[in-house]
């Protein structure tokens, strides 16, 4: 009887097992359309995932679950992407600040940070009237 208990929990430990791995770290992602003349918000940090019972996922669904929790959210910075799997389950879990376009009682307000994005000499920055961040060359 005692052996029957040890393999049950043997294999229950195993079928319970899982593992998440980090793919990278991304500056900017987005699934959604950006309008280059638009200021945006940052709205706060969100993780979004598509982890699916015997079933490929994908890790679009799972940055566009990430960006749609916060409301008008449109992209992604400073993104963490992993992957998971377990026994029976496969999956992306994404997680990095939603911004969303700023409305103009935002714009006003000199407690939100409001950014736009500028290209110069090819180069491309997020700019606000404090800062500028270096996003992609």
């Amino acid at each position: 009887m005692r052996r029957y208990a040890i393999l049950s929990a043997v294999l229950l430990s195993i079928l319970l097992t899982s593992c998440s791995v980090r793919i990278g770290d991304f500056t900017i992602v987005s699934t959604k359309n950006y309008e280059k003349n638009t200021k945006y918000k940052m709205v706060g940090r969100f993780t979004g995932d598509d982890i699916r019972f015997f079933a490929q996922s994908n890790l679009k669904s799972a940055a566009d679950a990430c960006i749609q929790k916060a409301p008008g959210g449109v992209y992604l910075t400073n993104a963490v992407i992993s992957i998971y799997s377990g026994f029976f389950t496969a999956g992306y879990e994404v997680t990095g600040d939603v911004w969303a376009p700023a409305e103009t009682s935002d714009l006003l307000n000199s407690n939100i940070d409001s950014y736009t994005l500028v290209v110069k000499n090819g180069e491309k920055f997020m700019k606000n009237n404090n800062e500028v961040i270096e996003v992609l060359k």
